[in-house]
């Protein structure tokens, strides 16, 4: 069993439908891609006990956490890039052939860290604007 760590995976974005996706960054930390879902109470007053059903889930913010290096990569720059985009995607894909593509609304930055001995990053936050579609690998 292959080991899933930082150094396998790629991270792509889509500008626009028809367009290719291109490598964004070397990211160093992922969220978590899904939500659970929130439980919608259906108990009525003849129930004994309390009834409900699954509902929709929030997978809330996605966050991305980036190293900054000013000058050899260019972050920054390339997430302004991005800024103009119409129907923006991003793509994560694993080194075990998992892809999971996901549509997002808008994005937003900040920079973290850089006191003493510490590295300064960035934060990458996407809100999601569809679905996940997850491809999985054949075996």
């Amino acid at each position: 069993m292959a080991l899933v760590n930082q150094t396998t995976v790629s991270i792509r974005s889509k500008t626009t439908p028809e367009g290719p996706f291109t490598e964004l960054l070397a990211c160093f930390d992922l969220p978590d891609f899904g939500a659970d879902p929130e439980n919608v109470d259906t108990t009525t007053l003849k129930d004994k006990v309390m009834t409900g059903e699954q509902g929709i889930g929030d997978p809330g913010e996605l966050e991305f956490q980036f190293r900054y290096r000013p000058g050899e990569d260019q972050a920054y720059a390339v997430l302004d890039g991005l800024r103009e985009a119409k129907d923006l995607e991003i793509q994560v894909e694993y080194a075990v052939g998992l892809t999971i593509t996901f549509p997002i609304s808008s994005f937003s930055t900040k920079f973290t860290g850089g006191g003493v001995n510490e590295v300064m990053n960035f934060t990458l936050a996407v809100s999601l604007a569809g679905d996940f579609k997850i491809k999985t690998p054949t075996v």
